[in-house]
């Protein structure tokens, strides 16, 4: 699996490259949603953890500057000059072959595959995977070296792992949690309810917040039962298992927890994870931080390093139409 992944890691590189509008970038996060996690899991499987960190870390950072359509690649001025260049060759190449007949056709292909080798050398250069892995692996060392702990779930059709990052204990600082019913299938179920009934779940009940006067009070005990299932469930499906692995490598009660949520896991509030043997929470007994990447935690911290004077952003809600503001 590891060379066809990397392979596949390539193919994306190459198309997060070449740019890209809305609906193309759309596609993209289709089409490469999966392959960092199943690229983890399979580097999980094969014992390298380290690895696994960075892919799965990598493709947290990679999938949402697709998703918010951040283009820039970080390379010298002539260097970027040279993207935007073969970006455009690139779509007029594409152009050039639907239109071309089959004797011009094996020219323009070959054309378009050089641009696209020379595309991909230059985004890879612009941050290395193995950059990545040192900006990630470093920044959750630094986190666990100062008392607390980095959870990074890895999320599957074949089942879950969830990394967790702590001080060294016997000589390991990554320790890894099988987490087999954690897949697609089960956290939709948590958010949208079983297949096939009336829309239910998480969701649902969130959508409460939003209704107005005498319809909210009337429905509002549907979302504070919601509270209260998704507590225990959350609990069973990966707050037990991580609460007890942080247990064992020494993290103490009120110790920071960095959680790194992907997907859809990003929507369900793991504080709240509940033991319902004893009514505690997973926020009672840690300060849970929830961020996309540990590149982008690397990132604020670098900014809260060289701070500027305090200025204040204000953020008001006039019409009172915001619900939660």
């Amino acid at each position: 699996a590891e060379p066809v992944y990397a392979s596949a890691r390539d193919a994306f590189l190459l198309r997060f490259g070449e740019g890209y509008d809305e609906t193309e970038a759309r596609a993209l996060i289709a089409d490469a949603g999966p392959l960092f996690a199943e690229a983890a899991y399979a580097a999980i499987q094969r014992g390298d953890n380290e690895t696994a960190v960075a892919l799965a870390d990598e493709g947290r950072g990679r999938l949402l500057a697709v998703a918010l359509r951040l283009q820039a690649l970080d390379l010298p001025p002539d260097q970027r000059q040279r993207v935007d260049e073969l970006r455009a060759d690139i779509r007029a190449s594409l152009k050039a072959i639907d239109s071309a007949t089959e004797a011009d056709r094996t020219g323009a292909l070959s054309a378009l595959s050089a641009q696209r080798r020379a595309l991909l050398d230059l985004v890879k250069a612009a941050n290395t995977s193995e950059e990545r892995r040192g900006i990630a692996l470093a920044e959750a060392r630094r986190i666990a070296a100062a008392g607390g702990a980095v959870a990074l779930p890895v999320i599957t059709e074949h089942g879950g792992k969830l990394i967790v990052v702590t001080a060294p204990v016997g000589g390991s600082d990554i320790a890894v949690i099988d987490l087999p019913d954690l897949t697609p299938a089960r956290l939709s179920e948590l958010l949208a309810g079983p297949s096939g009934k009336q829309a239910g779940g998480w969701i649902a009940a969130y959508f409460v917040n939003y209704l107005q006067g005498a319809e909210q009070t009337q429905r509002w005990p549907e979302w504070l039962d919601a509270v209260e299932r998704l507590g225990p469930a959350l609990w069973r499906l990966l707050g037990a298992r991580l609460d007890a692995t942080l247990k064992e490598r020494g993290i103490k009660r009120g110790a920071p927890l960095l959680w790194l949520p992907s997907g859809w896991l990003g929507v369900l509030p793991l504080g709240i994870a509940q033991n319902p043997a004893i009514k505690q929470r997973l926020a009672d007994d840690y300060e849970i931080t929830i961020a996309p990447s540990l590149e982008a935690v690397a990132s604020a911290r670098r900014h809260s390093d060289n701070a500027r004077p305090a200025t204040l952003a204000a953020i008001v809600n006039p019409t009172g139409d915001l619900p939660g503001a």
